[in-house]
């Protein structure tokens, strides 16, 4: 008898866990067969059941839901990607909660089962902002490559990456788009970083003699001197300041 109860027990104690996760469960084979079989319908049902599990009290809260969440969303931005074909019109909602579920597995992983997954998910993450940023660039859609440039800034910085070639490219964009203003804030980022100051000193200096702002290559020569005062270039730019 004593056999029966804990058996019956068992079982339903088994079928209220299954009950729980029956949303996250699915999504996770949903996902699975997308990717074994490349069922487009069985993606969607991922992303469905996936975004039920997010907002059930029983799985809101677990590292595997959103980290399959994170997957099924990128699988998601990919899917429409090979279709678009390009990166040109292509929306970024669904790579941007991708990216926003990864970061939610970091609060929530404390024994960091998935930081392995989660990075290796994140670096493609990343390689799609940055196609997107430099496509923007060179086909002159200033804005869209100051915005997606600033994003992949961000993404790295969390990584405890620094990406001057991010910096540097906004502030390319900046200029271009006549924001002198937050070119500048980029130029002097990179110079407080070390990193090649004298070039971007002599970056502004170009940058402000082009628009004749005399009384702001005045105040950067100035700046550039007193920290490299024996630099050939800067003294250049002096002198030719000296005889305006």
């Amino acid at each position: 008898m004593k056999t029966i109860i804990f058996f019956l027990s068992f079982n339903f104690f088994f079928l209220i866990v299954f009950s729980q996760n029956k949303n996250l469960n699915n999504a996770i084979s949903y996902y699975e067969d997308y990717e074994k079989y490349n069922e487009t319908k069985s993606l969607f049902k991922a992303q469905e059941k996936i975004d039920f599990a997010v907002v059930n009290e029983d799985t809101k809260d677990k590292a595997k839901t959103w980290f399959y969440r994170g997957k099924i969303y990128l699988a998601l931005f990919e899917y429409n990607l090979k279709n678009e074909a390009s990166y040109q019109n292509i929306p970024f909602a669904e790579l941007d909660e991708s990216l926003k579920s990864f970061h939610k597995i970091m609060e929530l992983d404390k024994k960091k089962n998935y930081t392995k997954d989660v990075d290796a998910n994140i670096l493609s993450v990343i390689n799609h902002y940055s196609e997107k940023a430099y496509y923007s660039l060179i086909n002159k859609k200033y804005y869209d490559a100051i915005a997606f440039y600033e994003k992949l800034y961000e993404i790295k910085f969390k990584k405890d990456i620094t990406d001057t070639v991010a910096i540097n490219n906004i502030a390319f964009a900046a200029v271009q788009i006549k924001n002198y203003k937050k070119a500048e804030q980029c130029y002097n980022k990179l110079i407080e970083m070390k990193y090649k100051p004298e070039k971007y000193f002599l970056a502004m200096i170009q940058m402000y003699n082009d628009i004749k702002d005399t009384a702001s290559v005045r105040r950067i020569i100035v700046e550039a001197t007193t920290i490299f005062p024996n630099n050939y270039e800067l003294m250049l730019e002096q002198i030719n300041l000296f005889l305006k």
